[in-house]
């Protein structure tokens, strides 16, 4: 699927598609994570930004991270965390983009959250959270 496609398929737009890495609307927040730098912890898909992500200088002055810490403050600020999330298949390093996946979390049983989040520089952790099964 195209990267603008999973987005929407989620509910979000991209203003500008070859610089977001972000979309919000009313509803939420949601975030694209490249998929080779998700890790598992406790059985649970992580990403830490400072572990997993490229160098720090490479990517914080980026129009896409300053649109991302706007956005994932607000997830922090009004959302308890929550996010939505566009899984990137490629290459981060070289930016070689491939596919995306939207997260449907009532179909992995799992939602990402923020869990940590420096507004200064971008850095973030976000984990996946089972979702608690009703019967």
């Amino acid at each position: 699927m195209k990267f603008t496609e999973a987005f929407t398929s989620l509910g979000y737009e991209l203003q500008a598609p070859r610089q977001d890495w972000s979309a919000e609307a009313e509803k939420g927040v949601c975030i694209s994570i490249w998929e080779a730098e998700i890790k598992p912890r406790n059985k649970l898909p992580w990403m830490d930004t400072k572990v997993h992500a490229g160098p720090l200088s490479v990517w914080q002055h980026k129009p896409g991270n300053t649109k991302r810490k706007k956005h994932l403050s607000r997830v922090m600020q009004e959302l308890q965390g929550a996010v939505d999330v566009v899984i990137v298949h490629g290459d981060p390093i070289g930016g070689r983009y491939v596919n995306a996946s939207p997260w449907f979390s009532s179909e992995r049983h799992g939602s990402w959250h923020i869990s940590d989040f420096d507004p200064e520089t971008g850095h973030f952790v976000a984990e996946v959270r089972p979702m608690k099964i009703t019967a």
